[in-house]
């Protein structure tokens, strides 16, 4: 091979990838912006008492702020369970009461971002709900299981206050979604 087609080959990978590089640092920069976006909309839907999109033409808004204690997590819940609500954070299943509220309120996240730490959990561990009145609600970890997807018994209604995680699983799994759901239980603490 002669020089030149040596120095173009080299070249043209070195371009891509810098690009490929690029890319990764402008997703991540986003990420990073948006949370600080969900955050500030969390605070003013708690002083303003009303729901406050993160950005003007989000299709979600923040509902409660979800806490982990023993691992330092925290996240902003959004509503609704689209993937582009769930691209930022957990999303609250519509239909199943809020979080913190009565009934088995039901939230969603990946198993590679914001609910990864679902794997640390233990039984006993502490997650509490900031409510949009500013109010907490603190539950407690009761019970983890693996299931099908379209297991919908996980979601049911029942009295108290109970709250409902789930995830794809298994947790490092090389492709997206699956048939799998990893699902934690919490009833709330009194």
């Amino acid at each position: 091979m002669n020089r030149r087609v040596i120095r173009i080959t080299t070249l043209i990978l070195v371009g891509i990838g810098i690009a490929f590089f690029g890319k990764g640092v402008w997703f991540f920069g986003k990420a990073q912006f948006a949370q600080i976006l969900l955050k500030r909309a969390w605070r003013q839907t708690i002083e303003e008492r009303r729901d406050t999109k993160p950005w003007g033409w989000a299709d979600t808004h923040p509902v409660a702020r979800m806490i982990i204690p023993r691992l330092d997590e925290e996240h902003i819940v959004l509503e609704g369970c689209s993937g582009n609500a769930l691209a930022f954070g957990p999303g609250h299943m519509t239909g199943t009461p809020l979080p913190g509220g009565f009934g088995n309120s039901v939230i969603s996240g990946h198993r590679d971002t914001n609910f990864a730490f679902l794997q640390d959990l233990k039984l006993g561990d502490e997650i509490q709900i900031e409510t949009m009145d500013g109010a907490v609600v603190s539950y407690s970890v009761i019970n983890m299981l693996v299931t099908d997807k379209h297991d919908t018994s996980v979601t049911r209604q029942m009295p108290g206050r109970y709250l409902t995680l789930i995830t794809c699983y298994p947790f490092n799994s090389p492709t997206a979604g699956g048939n799998i759901r990893y699902v934690v239980f919490l009833s709330c603490r009194i």
